[in-house]
């Protein structure tokens, strides 16, 4: 039922040292959904109680905190082979979590939903061993900490060069210097959490300052020792 999701499997990890039929065998007793959803379309609301992990098998989904005044702060992409909701899921709390933020199909999006009740061993993980699924996700979930704690730099800074300068620096290529950006521009300034026209007018100040140039999604550090003034910790 889901051969044609083995190599994403691979690359998320969960499936090291298990056998693939097996795992196979185990989504289809333990009922998880294998779900797709529209572009655009909700997929975990904020508020919403937490109730299962998932896994992105196909497209793309955002992770995004709505603000009252219709504005939104992206916080990361979520791509195939990553996942969301474990960090609630494996959390202390005594109680199913909720939500704190919105996870939305970025793109037509298909999502593999795996149950709180399996993966906290409330229930016994038929034909595979729970423990060695755990172990699995250790890595990426410590990878995804380390994409958040990116975000999070950015947020820490003040001016909106300094975000850039953050941004930029932590995706630039070693090789030549590169960046092609993650998001389109309004995205960008939602994960930067500016005003579009303000991320448009800075770039254009950089530019003619010579700290960077571009074309469309694409940046070239001109002067990395003048952006890395503007990194704080």
């Amino acid at each position: 039922m889901y051969e044609k999701y083995y190599n994403i499997f691979l690359k998320s990890g969960i499936v090291k040292k298990i056998d693939i039929f097996k795992f196979d065998q185990m989504l289809q007793e333990t009922m998880a959904q294998c779900i797709t959803y529209k572009k655009d379309a909700i997929i975990k609301a904020d508020g919403q109680p937490c109730t299962d992990i998932g896994l992105v098998l196909e497209g793309e989904a955002l992770m995004a905190k709505n603000k009252g005044d219709g504005n939104r702060a992206i916080i990361e992409v979520i791509r195939p082979g990553c996942y969301f909701g474990e960090g609630l899921v494996f959390s202390s709390a005594s109680t199913a979590p909720k939500w704190p933020v919105t996870v939305q199909a970025r793109t037509e999006c298909t999502v593999l939903l795996l149950d709180n009740d399996w993966m906290l061993g409330r229930k016994p993980m038929p034909y595979v061993s729970l423990n060695q699924i755990l172990l699995n996700m250790i890595g990426p979930i410590c990878d995804r900490s380390q994409r958040l704690l990116q975000a999070l730099r950015c947020f820490h800074t003040r001016s909106i060069r300094e975000r850039i300068a953050v941004y930029l620096l932590e995706k630039v290529s070693a090789e030549d210097g590169s960046v092609t950006l993650d998001f389109n521009r309004d995205e960008w300034a939602d994960y930067l959490f500016i005003p579009r026209p303000s991320l448009s007018r800075e770039l254009s100040k950089m530019k003619e300052d010579g700290l960077i140039d571009f074309y469309k999604s694409t940046f070239h550090i001109l002067n990395k020792e003048a952006l890395m003034q503007y990194l704080q910790w």
